[in-house]
């Protein structure tokens, strides 16, 4: 069920319960039930042997009527009145036992009236009735009734108990096991991922914690494999970028005598190995799980900002793209490096999708914010670099870890990414709107 979390615990306690109860309430009442229907065959069987032995000798019960016990005649008119107004001659159906309770504010004139026609093949039909009181029934037999129906409830309420006890250590025994299950898969870190594994005493619970184990170890060795790739390929590429870039930087100072052609090629390539350099730089960042070892330092953000304007502003070269810059000397106690990271990638990204109009960068104290207007390049345009789709992600990342607000949206058609080393929350009330901007 979606938004709600059920115990499998309370569930299993809850399910088992309900039968229980509804067992020993269902078997108490037909128990009940049949209490009652034995007390409905006794009569029935005392009523058929008065049937019986009416028809072996009728005269014998005219003479001595059964006035106290039975009324019994063959002829429907002969019984009392009150018979023939609680019954119907036509609905009564043969050896069947009908019952009619006489409610009455008195006492004395409350009576249950029972009646049986009996037949026995082509003979008529003898009508049996009795009048009973509740003053009439024997005091035995209420004290006996009233303790089987005692013992009766008891017994269901004993049986109601044992349940619960019995579904108490029941899910006492299959809990600790799925509990100490739990608490083991929690505390599994990679340096213990290959230990045995505990008892959990049931096949089941050791079977899924196999399951949960190898899983582990799969993702562990796939972690460890792309970690090592990312080291080793991140490193092993800085040598041979290393010298493209510093071969380029000696053909800059060999031959100033080249053309248009060469200088824009020249050009091309050396953005191209700063690119990748950076792109290995973001790549090692990201393989990185652990950033509490990494030390704080004094950061002047407004000059962090404008080395990342200028390092970058290559990025803007060929454009029709008009830069804006406000920042405001301000410094902070934040981890160095990180936030260099971050103020690159929003630098960077604002640039490479900037194909013309204005792109303003505003930073307010530890706040730094980027305006650029998203534009599609024309058919034939080539980017100004080898741009790469990691910048965003990475800017979410390191924010995310060190507890740095940040915000991006849609505003008038213009991508605004925000950023704040102070606070892990951004408002829009925060940013004061500024008239005045300075062109860099």
């Amino acid at each position: 069920m979606k938004g709600f979390n059920l115990s499998l615990k309370y569930y299993l306690a809850g399910t088992v319960l309900l039968i229980g109860v509804g067992l020993v309430v269902g078997y108490t009442f037909l128990a009940g039930s049949f209490f009652r229907e034995g007390i409905d065959t006794y009569i029935v069987s005392q009523m058929d042997g008065v049937a019986k032995n009416y028809r072996q000798q009728p005269a014998l019960f005219e003479q001595s009527p059964l006035d106290d016990l039975f009324y019994v005649s063959s002829d429907w008119q002969a019984l009392p009145g009150e018979f023939q107004r609680s019954f119907s001659a036509k609905d009564i159906e043969s050896n069947r036992l009908y019952k009619h309770k006489i409610v009455s504010e008195e006492r004395a004139s409350r009576r249950i009236l029972f009646l049986l026609k009996a037949t026995n093949g082509d003979q008529l039909p003898v009508y049996v009735g009795k009048s009973m009181k509740p003053s009439e029934v024997p005091q035995i037999g209420r004290q006996k009734a009233g303790r089987s129906f005692t013992f009766l409830h008891v017994t269901g309420g004993v049986i109601l108990v044992g349940l619960i006890v019995v579904l108490f250590l029941l899910l006492k025994s299959l809990g600790r096991p799925i509990e100490r299950l739990g608490q083991w898969a929690r505390s599994v870190s990679p340096e213990t991922v290959k230990e045995p594994l505990p008892d959990f005493r049931y096949r089941e619970l050791n079977q899924l914690a196999t399951l949960i184990q190898q899983g582990l170890q799969q993702t562990h060795a796939t972690l460890e494999r792309e970690q090592q790739f990312l080291n080793y390929a991140s490193h092993e590429l800085r040598t041979p970028i290393s010298v493209m870039r510093n071969n380029i930087e000696l053909l800059y100072r060999m031959d100033n005598e080249r053309s248009e052609a060469e200088t824009r090629v020249l050009n091309r390539l050396y953005r191209a190995g700063l690119t990748m350099t950076d792109l290995i730089d973001t790549l090692l960042w990201l393989s990185r799980e652990e950033v509490e070892a990494i030390p704080v330092a004094k950061v002047h953000l407004d000059n962090e900002v404008m080395e990342a304007v200028n390092s970058l502003r290559y990025l803007t070269e060929g454009k029709p793209v008009t830069l804006h810059v406000d920042t405001e000397p301000f410094v902070g106690r934040w981890a160095k490096v990180p936030c260099q990271i971050v103020l690159t990638n929003m630098v960077r990204n604002a640039f490479q999708h900037s194909w013309e109009g204005g792109v303003t960068i505003r930073q307010t104290q530890a706040m730094v914010e980027i305006r650029n207007r998203l534009v599609e390049a024309e058919d034939g345009r080539e980017p100004a670099e080898l741009g790469f789709g990691l910048g965003l992600f990475l800017i979410e990342k390191l924010c995310r870890q060190f507890g740095w607000g940040l915000q991006t949206t849609m505003v008038d058609g213009e991508h605004v990414t925000r950023v704040d080393f102070e606070s892990s929350a951004l408002k829009e009330s925060e940013w004061p709107n500024s008239s005045s901007e300075d062109t860099a």
